[in-house]
């Protein structure tokens, strides 16, 4: 009868064991998810502040296109769109 219990007891130290080690590989995971959840939050930041910032640009280049309105100017306003959303393209694959 003292046996049973042993090989209970041992399996049951076994299946601690294993659930102990099964606990820190996951916390070791969601650390490190934890550290890319952050850094990600990061670049999404960066990124919207880019955006904010080309915006007001965009907004400061229409009232100048718009008190312009040569042909010039709307060609230079053209250009800027172009390389707004290039800029804004670049963000977006950061997120």
């Amino acid at each position: 009868m003292d046996n049973k219990y042993d090989i209970l007891i041992k399996e049951f130290e076994k299946n601690i064991k294993k659930l102990l080690t099964e606990n820190d590989v996951l916390r070791t995971e969601r650390n490190s998810l934890q550290v890319e959840l952050d850094r990600k939050q990061q670049e999404l930041r960066q990124a919207h502040k880019e955006l904010l910032e080309l915006e007001t640009a965009y907004n400061n280049l229409l009232s100048t296109n718009v008190l312009n309105g040569t042909t010039e100017g709307r060609q230079k306003f053209k250009q800027f769109l172009e390389e707004m959303v290039i800029e804004i393209d670049k963000s977006l694959e950061l997120i």
